[in-house]
């Protein structure tokens, strides 16, 4: 864009960044979220080749990108809310499902996820975290 000379440049050296990065990382939240601000219209494309590795760290690290209500949040995190891979660093026993119910619920006032609840109510709560999923998707 006119307005943005060193774009397209500055968007290419992120992405080169973000590919090297190892397969499964928590690296990289500030560039995915320079991304995101700067270059909405990438983000998207951006976010799903980040997850595509499939690493678990990676998953959550992109929950933490998209936790203040991102209008992408509930397209890129639904397919993890199927992921129960355990994560690690956390007071609580944590899953890649529950990190991203958690982002996914703070997209609206309408849903919510309260990750003390133990294994079987977070469990209730992800399906019906994938139910408003499936009719909010964009």
């Amino acid at each position: 864009a006119a307005d943005d000379p060193d774009g397209e440049l500055v968007l290419r050296r992120a992405r080169g960044i973000l590919d090297e990065l190892p397969d499964d990382t928590d690296r990289g939240r500030a560039l995915l979220e320079m991304i995101g601000e700067r270059f909405p219209s990438q983000a998207r494309s951006v976010y799903e080749a980040f997850l595509a590795t499939g690493g678990a760290r990676r998953a959550e690290t992109m929950c933490r990108v998209l936790w203040y209500g991102d209008e992408l949040a509930i397209e890129i995190l639904a397919p993890l809310l199927d992921d129960t891979r355990r994560l690690t660093g956390f007071n609580i026993p944590l899953r890649v499902c529950d990190r991203a119910a958690q982002a996914i619920s703070h997209t609206s006032e309408d849903i919510s996820f309260d990750s003390d609840g133990s294994k079987a109510q977070r469990d209730r709560q992800i399906e019906s975290l994938k139910r408003y999923c499936e009719q909010h998707v964009h």
